[in-house]
């Protein structure tokens, strides 16, 4: 027997993985329930000829769903995006591109809270303010008691030289 190429399709639970494996052509050739447990994904898969060409792990929650809610359909319908090569891989990244990202987000968590602190202390301290205006009557008076007092400091200066 020959090892051709299949397209598996894992609908993958907290308890359980329906998975549903197609040929070359398209067709089906076998549909099952199994633990979701790397023992019984590992037997599966080994089970069956030849070698693993690609891996492709996608996330399909928040797109419509079609037809009735039932895992060997979902399986059967992520080995057919499979086949058909409409699945797109989700990206993970490595350790250092995670370290990168902890190092940034503490970054940015640092400079929101130092902006947050310069808020706070810019409200808590408030510009002291003058005392309020003298009325009026209590300033220099009037405005013919204020030209007396011009002309009085104009005759002393005019008599001092």
């Amino acid at each position: 027997m020959r090892c051709t190429t299949k397209y598996v399709g894992l609908d993958v639970h907290q308890a359980i993985t329906s998975a549903s494996v197609r040929r070359e052509g398209g067709q089906v050739i076998a549909r099952t329930i199994l633990s979701t447990a790397e023992s019984a994904i590992g037997e599966f898969l080994g089970r069956m000829r030849g070698a693993v060409q690609r891996v492709v792990v996608c996330d399909r929650r928040g797109e419509p769903r079609q037809g009735n809610k039932a895992d060997l359909g979902d399986a059967d319908r992520l080995s057919g995006l499979l086949h058909r090569g409409g699945l797109r891989a989700v990206y993970h990244g490595g350790a250092s591109r995670a370290t990168l990202k902890e190092l940034t987000r503490g970054c940015q968590n640092l400079v929101d809270d130092s902006t947050r602190l310069m808020l706070r202390l810019r409200r808590s301290c408030a510009p002291v303010q003058s005392p309020p205006a003298a009325p009026r009557s209590t300033r220099l008076g009037s405005r013919p008691a204020r030209r007396a007092a011009r002309d009085a400091s104009l005759q002393r200066a005019r008599y001092a030289t």
